[in-house]
């Protein structure tokens, strides 16, 4: 036993001097920006994911997890708190337009009847761009527009109450899983402030990833439950086929639920993986009708033909799973603008509390490594994309596997047998959650408006004349993150311009020919807009 005890110790050692080390080359790249060598922008993300993987190491042990005691709190107590604090936290999205895809969103609902939808997403195969198969998200797209309209205040209510129950639905699994509602707290209020969730919540086309995480964790709870009814299989298949037809994230639900029976009580297993295999047969039986329907795998498209979901690259693969996603997840930042002074604070007290988690929590073995793999297979079907840089741009795909992360951070509160002490740490950890989340926000709410201004100045100069047409060349695809002008372009102006979007035509390169009415749009960055003159 002497062996095995002084490897762990020297193990755990190691694993504290890495986390030591990485901490502070963090903790300097935070306060005073990116430098050449270890610490520059390049390299942060690395940093982050080493500081984060060699933090877990120091936490895992062969020792069973310790007992935590109790902690007096309900979930009268801890869902209306969680529910306000999320809520709260995102009334700076409030003041953020439209963006991107969600013009199209927008007319493409503006233009449809229900009838029109069901026999769009049930019968017309797509034949070109990127192909989805996603008939609920936007059978609710059109739902939210009978009452938003082009109310941009409307649509943020909606996506933000999606997120909030979510929160909510992450609290009480985190509680099922760990036996706590002091680790339920953490989980919830770590998922809701989740500074990389901006993205997901904030931008409308993102509605996909909410509603689909909805039904999968609606769905993880029930194989969680233990109870047997006809009602509740009738339910729990209803929230398997509702989630693959929300977005292609959920079809990884079998494989979650899978992976949550590690956690149950043995006498509990048996009827879970029943669940399990019914999941499975509505994920499979949805998945082979898309198949057919889109006439292959489809999902985004890549440069060079066929389905991104098949250009499989295993170093990519390793990267984003082994390094890029566990960075995304501990420190989601959005490095294109400087963090501000309570940031910088915020920061501090987390690498405080980390190191008094490291020091008093242990989890066993086993369930560190059923979370890790939980988060792993929540990003799986993603995994192309994940590759996120250090701007943000497209972190809406860390949405779902967030929720294995919020459960990591239970687990790691319900371990300090100290509870005085797991209250002080939680403390110490979640401000930087927040302070993280008005950061990227802060970054996000202002890129949206100077989108919708740049489209209303271009509709402005085509309203001046009736006969003039727009060429929109090469338009900047995203903007310290966030996504700006490429996409959709036609349509923004349309909405906020108020001109027929056929007069706006858009490409990367001039046509060889332009009518003598032609005005061309080009963004200058040295100025900061769109410059719209004849050729």
């Amino acid at each position: 036993m002497a062996g095995p005890t002084l490897l762990i110790r020297l193990l755990r050692t190691g694993f504290a001097s890495i986390f030591l080390g990485a901490l502070i080359l963090l903790l300097v790249r935070v306060w005073f920006g990116p430098l050449p060598g270890w610490i520059s922008v390049r390299t942060t993300l690395n940093w982050e994911a080493v500081a984060f993987l060699a933090f877990s190491g120091c936490l895992v042990s062969r020792a069973p997890r310790k007992q935590a005691t109790p902690w007096m709190l309900s979930i009268f107590v801890t869902t209306p708190l969680v529910a306000a604090a999320t809520a709260c936290a995102f009334i700076a999205s409030f003041r953020a337009p439209f963006l991107f895809d969600d013009y199209r969103h927008l007319l493409f609902a503006a233009n449809e009847t229900w009838l029109s939808l069901l026999k769009r997403v049930l019968l017309h195969h797509p034949t070109g761009g990127d192909l989805f198969f996603r008939p609920l998200g936007d059978f609710v797209f059109l739902w939210i527009y009978q009452w938003g309209h082009f109310d941009f205040h409307r649509w943020h209510v909606a996506a933000l109450a999606l997120h909030v129950v979510n929160t909510l639905l992450v609290m009480l699994l985190a509680k099922r899983i760990c036996g706590g509602w002091l680790g339920g707290m953490m989980a919830g209020l770590f998922f809701g402030w989740q500074a990389a969730h901006v993205e997901a919540v904030t931008w409308v086309s993102a509605l996909y990833d909410l509603l689909a995480a909805l039904f999968i964790l609606l769905a993880l709870l029930e194989v969680m439950s233990g109870r047997r009814t006809v009602w509740r299989y009738v339910g729990l298949l209803m929230c398997g086929l509702l989630a693959c037809v929300s977005k292609e994230s959920a079809y990884c639900l079998p494989m979650l639920a899978a992976v949550l029976v590690g956690f149950m009580p043995a006498d509990e297993r048996r009827l879970a993986w029943k669940k399990v295999m019914l999941l499975g047969s509505a994920c499979l039986s949805v998945f082979l009708f898309r198949y057919w329907y889109l006439g292959g795998l489809g999902g985004y498209q890549a440069n060079s033909g066929g389905a991104l979901a098949a250009h499989f690259r295993v170093l990519s693969t390793v990267q984003a799973i082994g390094l890029r996603l566990w960075a995304l997840l501990f420190v989601p930042l959005n490095w294109s603008v400087a963090p501000g002074l309570v940031l910088k604070i915020a920061f501090i007290c987390m690498a405080v509390a980390l190191v008094g988690f490291a020091r008093a929590g242990r989890l066993g073995a086993r369930r560190a490594g059923l979370i890790g793999l939980f988060v792993i297979v929540a990003a799986l079907p993603v995994v192309t994309l994940l590759l996120i840089g250090y701007d943000l741009s497209g972190a809406r795909v860390l949405y779902l596997p967030s929720v294995g992360a919020a459960i990591l951070w239970a687990e790691i509160a319900e371990s300090v047998p100290d509870r005085r002490l797991a209250v002080l740490l939680c403390a110490l950890f979640l401000p930087f959650q927040l302070a993280a989340l008005e950061h990227n926000q802060a970054v996000w709410v202002p890129v949206a408006e100077e989108s919708r201004q740049a489209c209303a100045e271009a509709g402005a100069v085509l309203r001046n004349d009736s006969k003039a047409t727009l060429f929109a060349l090469d338009l900047p695809r995203t903007k310290n993150g966030v996504y700006f002008l490429q996409n959709a372009f036609p349509y923004c102006v349309a909405v906020n311009g108020r001109v027929d979007d056929r007069r706006i035509s858009v490409g990367d390169r001039l046509p060889v020919a332009l009518r003598p009415d032609e005005q061309v749009g080009i963004w200058d960055e040295a100025l900061d807009r769109l410059v719209i003159r004849k050729r």
